[in-house]
């Protein structure tokens, strides 16, 4: 049988990684044509190069909406012979993530081509690439937090830190919460009272 699987990597943000595609096929293959995308979408396509099975072949890549579209064919009629091995390395630039991020890497569209030119069945698997967030840094105080009274109740809202992963709430004093978001609801409280609160964010 033949497939067509991904093999994953990782790498830091900011830097570059690559992907690599590999063949396991039980007959000749003189063609191919795939698209790979990444889900959530940090990596960015910079370059497709060839492998040991495919030196003689002419790789070419276009990045469109659903990813990057890679075809390889040889103008001499080379053949990428039986056997099992990557046939193109894809280097990405990798985005800066706030953490730790594993990008799913997914196949689609894939064509493998006999020396007639005829399709090949074949299988095919996904893979995935780690981007590393690089150090954490302790997050800045919340930014912009706004109290609004109402009945019985005070809501806050403030900005989002870089790198935060919580934020604790404080009511005159007291961590009254933790939460994920950037807004927290304060309910029970007693009317025509003064609450003093705190925001602080941490990870």
């Amino acid at each position: 049988g033949m497939s067509l699987s991904i093999i994953g990597g990782s790498g830091d943000s900011g830097s570059q990684g690559s992907v690599s595609v590999n063949l396991i096929n039980d007959e000749p293959v003189s063609g191919f044509q795939f698209v790979l995308s990444d889900i959530p979408d940090v990596l960015s396509y910079v370059e497709v190069l060839p492998t040991d099975r495919t030196q003689e072949f002419t790789i070419s890549a276009a990045e469109g909406e659903s990813g990057v579209t890679i075809l390889g064919f040889s103008f001499t009629g080379a053949v990428i012979a039986e056997g099992n091995g990557p046939i193109a390395e894809i280097v990405y630039s990798l985005g800066m993530v706030e953490f730790d991020t594993d990008v799913e890497v997914t196949l689609s569209g894939s064509i493998l081509s006999d020396p007639l030119g005829n399709g090949i069945e074949h299988d095919v698997s996904s893979g995935t690439f780690v981007v590393y967030a690089g150090e954490l840094m302790a997050p800045e105080a919340p930014e912009n937090l706004t109290a609004e009274g109402g009945q019985n109740s005070v809501t806050l809202s403030w900005d989002a830190s870089w790198q935060a992963a919580q934020y604790q709430v404080w009511r005159d004093g007291n961590v009254i919460a933790e939460v994920n978001s950037t807004s927290y609801s304060d309910n029970g409280l007693e009317n025509e009272a003064t609450y003093c609160y705190l925001v602080t964010a941490s990870n």
